[in-house]
């Protein structure tokens, strides 16, 4: 059985992105991407597992303790909303992956340089902090978030089924 091999764009990509941090690239580059720990963040960058043209960035924001009574239903809820409101607009994604939450984004290969992903790292890795205190924050609110319809001569949300805090 043979490994698999790291696509030419991809190699290219991260021994620019490398050079950029002026680090060695590792010895351990395989077709499975780099994991990096930048400011005390998980960062892993990696081809997409079905098209060598596309490459995936995850920031991890926290591993979930699924035991944890704080995880309540609400916050999720809010996660989803934020997901709505934001898919067109950051191009990123709010994920839960084995436990871990995190901020991912797919981009095509052909369109991004080692300098633009040092850039869209830059971004997650200040996403990703927002996204860890505002969770933690989701587990303060006492009341729980009240969703107004759209339909509806009083509300004030210019997105349907979006989060009122008031």
């Amino acid at each position: 059985m043979n490994e698999p091999t790291i696509p030419p764009q991809f190699l290219a990509l991260i021994r620019g992105f490398y050079e950029n941090l002026q680090e060695s690239l590792p010895e351990s580059l395989d077709a499975m991407g780099i994991e990096i720990e930048l400011e005390g963040t998980t960062v892993r960058i990696y081809p997409h597992p079905e098209n060598d043209d596309l490459v995936i960035i995850d920031i991890s924001v926290m591993v979930l303790d699924p035991d944890d009574e704080e995880l309540k239903p609400g916050r999720w809820l809010a996660i989803h909303e934020l997901n709505a409101a934001t898919r067109f607009t950051t191009g990123w994604w709010i994920v839960v992956d084995s436990g871990e939450l995190l901020m991912t984004r797919t981009l095509p290969l052909s369109q991004i340089s080692p300098e633009e992903l040092d850039s869209l790292v830059v971004d997650g890795l200040e996403r990703s902090e927002s996204l860890k205190k505002g969770f933690s924050l989701l587990g303060d609110i006492e009341t729980p978030i009240q969703f107004e319809d759209a339909n509806t001569e009083d509300s004030n949300s210019s997105m349907p089924n979006s989060p009122n805090f008031a």
